[in-house]
C-alpha cells in the first residue's frame, strides 16, 4: 500500500485519535524515504503526500467536537449557584473562595510606575523687597552726563560715539556764529564712504532723540543742536508748530561723490 492510499483510508475514519496516530506514521515514513528522492517525479509525489496529509489533518481538526453547542447559560448559572451554598444557604464567602483562584490569576497585576506619589501643598513664596539704595548712589546718578534714550545700554560703544559727535556739532555750531550747519558738510567724509555712512547712522540717533533739529533752506538740509534745557523735552509738550517727521535717507557711491563735488567738501568735520 502506498502512502497516498494510506492517507485516503484515513479520510474515511471518524475516530480522531486514530487518525492523528496514522497521520504521524505516514509522515515518519515520508521522512525516511525523502533521502532517496533523486528525480523530479519522485519529488512531486513526496510533495503530493505532504499536501494530502495536511488536508486530511485539517479536516480531522474541524470534526473535533469541543462541546460549544452544548453550553447552556442558565444551566451553568444554576450549577454555579448550587456550589455557592453553605449549609443550605447561599454564601458569598464560599463563592468567592471558589472563584478567587480563577479571577486572581486572570487579572493583571497593578503597580505604580515610579513608586508612590507624595503630594505636598505649595508653600507660598514671599515677594522679595527691594532694598533702598544709599543716598550717595542716588546723588551720583544725578551727576551722570546726558544719555540718549533710543540707544540700548548694551551698545556702550555706539553711545560714546554719538555723544562725541553731539559735542562736535555743538562746537561747530558755536564757531559758525550759532548758525545752522549744512547736514551733508557735517556728515560726509570726502576720503571715506564707510565713515560717511557711519556718521549718517550716528546723527540719526541725535535727530530721533530730539537733541538735534533738521531744517530745510533752499531745499538743502541744515542741522543745529537744541538750546540748553530742551534736550530731554517731551514731544507731547512741544508746541504744535514743531512737527516731528521721520524720513529714510539712502546714499550710494555715485551720490556721495556728486555731493562732494557740488558742495566742494575738502575735509571731514567729524
Amino acid at each position: 500500500m502506498t502512502l497516498l492510499e494510506e492517507v485516503e483510508n484515513i479520510e474515511g475514519n471518524c475516530d480522531v485519535s486514530q487518525n492523528i496516530v496514522k497521520l504521524n506514521g505516514v509522515i515518519d515514513k515520508a521522512n525516511q524515504l525523502f533521502p532517496q528522492v533523486k528525480k523530479p517525479s519522485q519529488l512531486y509525489w513526496d510533495a503530493k503526500v505532504l499536501h494530502c496529509t495536511t488536508v486530511t489533518l485539517e479536516g480531522t481538526c474541524n470534526n473535533v467536537d469541543v462541546g460549544e453547542g452544548n453550553f447552556k447559560l442558565f444551566t451553568f448559572a444554576e450549577q454555579l449557584k448550587s456550589k455557592s451554598y453553605d449549609r443550605g444557604r447561599s454564601s458569598w464567602r464560599v463563592f468567592a473562595a471558589a472563584a478567587d483562584p480563577v479571577v486572581h490569576n486572570s487579572l493583571p497585576y497593578w503597580s505604580p510606575l515610579l513608586g508612590s506619589f507624595e503630594f505636598q501643598a505649595d508653600v507660598p513664596q514671599t515677594p522679595k523687597q527691594k532694598k533702598p539704595r544709599p543716598q550717595k548712589e542716588q546723588a551720583a546718578e544725578k551727576k551722570e552726563p546726558e544719555k540718549l534714550k533710543s540707544i540700548d545700554k548694551t551698545h556702550e560703544g555706539i553711545a560714546e560715539t554719538v555723544q562725541k559727535i553731539y559735542s562736535k556739532l555743538k562746537t561747530c555750531y558755536k564757531r559758525n556764529g550759532k548758525k545752522p550747519i549744512n547736514y551733508f558738510k557735517f556728515v560726509i567724509n570726502p576720503h571715506s564712504f564707510a565713515s560717511t555712512v557711519e556718521n549718517i547712522f550716528h546723527v540719526s540717533f541725535l535727530l530721533n532723540d530730539g537733541l538735534v533739529i533738521m531744517e530745510l533752506d533752499n531745499d538743502e538740509p541744515f542741522i543745529h543742536p537744541i538750546s540748553k534745557g530742551k534736550e530731554n523735552s517731551n514731544p507731547e509738550t512741544v508746541s504744535q508748530t514743531n512737527e516731528r517727521l521721520q524720513n529714510i535717507f539712502t546714499i550710494d557711491m555715485n551720490t556721495w561723490k556728486g555731493i562732494i563735488v557740488a558742495l566742494d567738501i575738502n575735509s571731514a568735520m567729524i
